[in-house]
């Protein structure tokens, strides 16, 4: 039926004393599909209340803190205050990561739900790591992973901004994984030559400076690099 008629139904319904998880979550869903996020999320908090392993209400509250950053400031990241002058919650994305990340662990078909939310999360994790909130960042990532553990945007984009932490074993590791999806990811190759470097295993930065010239000889970076450590080794000829 239209959200207006189901909030009519739903509310009849825990009026008479019938407040059950699933009447407050179905609520929910229908005024999240009227746009109605701040209500919405109350019903699903009600509903998490009563049934605190609800999946689906999880879910449904992840997709209305989504919506709240999408319609408010999506990857904007000014401080927004409602008309009242009360905040708003700054990232509304946080929480909504956190409400999908509890719902797949509950019920992980729920990862196959919407086929776009990984991309949106790469688009999010970038958003944040160019505006220097790096733990989000990896958050957003993380969770795309999660969802699509072949993504090699996500992976690759995480261990950059591992490496740019100082993780460099958790840099290593993500990069192994983008260049086992995409042998010809140049950028993988550099950047894990470069945390090669930054840990004193000078040979493997060469390696993969050498893998990522032979497939992009044209970019200079890559020859500056390996230059840098030839000197570093000792090999000035």
């Amino acid at each position: 039926g239209k959200p207006d008629e189901i909030i009519k139904s739903c509310t009849a319904l825990i009026e008479r004393s019938a407040k059950t998880s699933e009447n407050l979550a179905i609520r929910g869903r229908a005024y999240h599909a009227k746009g109605e996020e701040d209500l919405a999320i109350q019903d699903f908090d009600h509903a998490i209340q009563l049934s605190p392993n609800y999946a689906e209400a999880y879910y449904g509250r992840g997709l209305a803190y989504w919506a709240l950053g999408k319609r408010d400031r999506f990857f904007d990241f000014n401080l927004l205050l409602t008309p009242n002058g009360k905040e708003r919650i700054l990232f509304p994305e946080v929480p909504a990561m956190r409400d999908f990340d509890r719902a797949i662990e509950l019920k992980p078909e729920l990862a196959q739900f919407d086929p776009e939310l990984p991309l949106a999360l790469v688009k999010l994790g970038t958003a944040y790591h160019g505006n220097r909130h790096d733990d989000y960042a990896i958050q957003a990532l993380s969770l795309a992973i999660k969802i699509k553990p072949d993504s090699v945007e996500a992976i690759y984009l995480r261990g950059t901004i591992y490496a740019s932490k100082g993780q460099l074993d958790h840099a290593i590791q993500d990069l192994d994984r983008a260049v086992q999806l995409k042998p010809d990811a140049v950028g993988a190759y550099y950047s894990r030559g470069r945390a090669y470097f930054r840990k004193g295993e000078v040979d493997g930065a060469i390696q993969d400076f050498d893998r990522a010239i032979q497939i992009s000889p044209d970019i200079m970076d890559l020859y500056y690099a390996r230059g840098v450590a030839y000197i570093t080794k000792g090999q000035l000829t």
